[in-house]
């Protein structure tokens, strides 16, 4: 893609929030940029709504993410997942899909490597992000892979599109990875965040019994109209006991952690049942220190514990087939949009701790 615009001497310009340095909310700008042009392969998205990610956007903007400030260039555009229009395509791309209402994922397989030429694009060894290797969705224009859209159902808006593709996949590759059967129990920590909400809704269509987990059972009247069975206080400090008896059977069979709280995890490990199997996929409450894990009980009782990443697309395929055939109903309190104008207040939003459920950009 080229954010250098058509051949000439002046590119259509278009809005964009800018990232110029790491810092406060306030550094977010906007500003106008060049209009990206598709190439080969490529489609452009007239972006309608983009979401607000804590770990990818808010901890990039600051400074305080291990890893990600280190593989931008300033001056960057942040966003990943979003929702939008398609309005052009590139070389060798169907020109029907003009006008198709779509949702985009955030990882961009690279189609050299010897993962991607064996058609294995979620083991890429070179992906890229958009919102971090690539210019994000904060913008009024993004360009991507022919691969990375998905039309949305009908009916279905931009802000909630945008959400369901930042949380949807993973939720689904987490209760795949966790092999969740109808009739087990799953135990959900930090379950008001956008993740924990779609895993929560997954979960009850799975058949499963599910224990939902905030601070202070915060949010827990979203989360017990989602579908919980059972909302408890994350900081009990005897989690266990109480998760064993929200469970049916005294136990939990699948944890899907996205927080990795070092304390949190001794209160839940020991009500987790025999072959229980545990899947993270991010650290919203760790401070980089390990789990600790007794490995004589870990497999005495058989138990597994898994770790995901973004990037395969089958959880992304599967997702949007479903949710074209049998539609999710997700309150409209639980995504808060803002315009693009004001994406500081957004990410203010985020960093007060009082955020529940999705946060995203409205584009108009």
């Amino acid at each position: 893609m080229s954010y250098h615009g058509v051949k000439g001497p002046v590119a259509t310009p278009m809005q964009a929030v800018v990232l110029a340095e790491f810092g406060p909310p306030d550094v977010l700008t906007l500003a106008m940029l060049p209009r990206p042009e598709p190439g080969p392969g490529e489609v452009r998205v007239r972006v309608r709504a983009s979401f607000v990610a804590f770990g990818r956007d808010v901890s990039l903007r600051n400074g305080k993410h291990p890893i990600f400030p280190r593989l931008v260039s300033l001056p960057h555009v942040l966003g990943g997942e979003h929702a939008g229009l398609i309005d052009a395509v590139g070389q060798g791309v169907d020109a029907s899909l003009v006008g198709r209402r779509v949702a985009v994922s955030a990882p961009v397989a690279c189609g050299r490597c010897e993962n991607c030429q064996r058609h294995e694009p979620w083991d890429c060894t070179a992906r890229q992000t958009l919102g971090i290797q690539r210019k994000g969705s904060n913008a009024e224009y993004t360009v991507v892979p022919t691969d990375n859209v998905q039309d949305l159902p009908a009916g279905l808006s931009f802000e909630h599109a945008a959400a369901y593709a930042a949380s949807g996949p993973l939720a689904w590759a987490e209760l795949d990875a966790g092999g969740l059967r109808a009739g087990e129990c799953l135990f959900v920590p930090g379950a008001s965040g956008s993740v924990g909400m779609l895993l929560i809704s997954l979960a009850r269509r799975r058949g499963a019994h599910i224990i939902a987990a905030t601070r202070g059972r915060r949010a827990a009247g979203h989360l017990l109209a989602l579908g919980a069975h059972a909302v408890v206080d994350s900081s009990d400090p005897d989690l266990a006991a109480t998760l064993r008896k929200a469970s049916p059977h005294g136990g939990v069979d699948v944890v899907v952690d996205n927080v990795a709280d070092v304390q949190m995890w001794q209160r839940y490990w020991p009500a987790v049942a025999r072959r229980g199997r545990i899947v993270v996929a991010g650290q919203a409450g760790n401070t980089g220190e390990p789990l600790p894990i007794n490995v004589v009980e870990f497999y005495n009782r058989q138990a597994t514990l898994s770790g995901l990443t973004l990037g395969d697309p089958r959880p992304v395929a599967a997702f949007w087939a479903m949710l074209r055939d049998q539609p999710l109903v997700i309150a409209d309190d639980l995504v808060e949009a803002f315009p693009l104008a004001r994406a500081a207040d957004a990410h203010r939003r985020i960093e007060s701790g009082g955020k529940v459920g999705h946060v995203v950009l409205s584009v108009s």
